[in-house]
């Protein structure tokens, strides 16, 4: 991908799993986007009404604001952001984008390896 399209893109990365969190930001930053890091829902929602972002990547599963809250959150707000929600759930309780208002659900293995 140009460099100077990613750098661009404004991403927010919510996870309150610290591992995840660095893994998937250093791989984005690496590509060349302009990543950004929450470690809970209402961090993120704090910086997401500070600071608008293209894209919001958030976990699905998290203490206090869940990913779903965050998202209904972003949408009431009429921003344009897309949203992404991780989870390793998604299969087994029948989440869809429709049920979560996300604009893609991402499975991520029970056991994350990144």
């Amino acid at each position: 991908m140009n460099k100077a399209v990613t750098s661009l893109v404004r991403i927010l990365l919510v996870d309150d799993n610290l591992h995840g969190l660095t893994a998937r930001k250093l791989i984005l930053s690496e590509q060349g986007f302009d990543v950004q890091v929450a470690v809970s829902g209402e961090q993120a929602w704090e910086m997401f009404c500070v600071s608008p972002y293209d894209i919001v990547v958030t976990d699905f599963r998290m203490t206090g604001m869940d990913g779903v809250e965050l998202i209904a959150r972003i949408r009431a707000s009429e921003s344009p952001a897309s949203t992404i929600l991780l989870s390793g759930f998604a299969s087994c309780l029948g989440m869809t984008e429709r049920s979560t208002g996300a604009d893609q659900i991402v499975s991520k293995g029970t056991r994350e390896t990144i």
